[in-house]
């Protein structure tokens, strides 16, 4: 059996209400984002998207003990890939998403932005 690939990244595990838009079709959507990484994240949805396709995920900023309005922040992200769940009897689909990063790699990935993006939703 193929073992799957080590994480270089750790994932941390939350239930955030997101909104999505498909790049392609400049579609809204609601989801739910289950877990995030440096490199991307886990979301549950009620659409299926095809692996390849660019979407961005606009995230609630986590603001501490402020009282200013709440702020957000978007990320451009590419479907790895999707799979259909039955949940309670109605169908909805888990997918697996990795940041776009033009020229990056993983030795690059503590630029303060990155790191910013990834404390944002700790």
């Amino acid at each position: 059996m193929k073992r799957a690939p080590e994480r270089i990244f750790i994932r941390k595990y939350c239930k955030e209400s997101v909104i999505y838009t498909d790049v392609k079709s400049g579609r809204r959507f609601n989801a739910v984002m289950h877990n995030c990484s440096m490199d991307g994240m886990y979301l549950e949805l009620g659409e299926y998207i095809p692996p390849g396709r660019e979407i961005e995920v606009r995230v609630r900023k986590q603001l501490a003990g402020s009282y200013r309005r709440e702020s957000y922040e978007n990320f451009r992200l590419k479907v790895i890939w999707c799979k259909e769940r039955k949940n309670l009897g109605r169908i909805s689909y888990g997918v697996g998403v990795r940041r776009v990063m033009p020229e990056a790699t993983h030795s690059n990935m503590i630029k303060p932005e990155v790191r910013s993006w990834h404390q944002s939703l700790l």
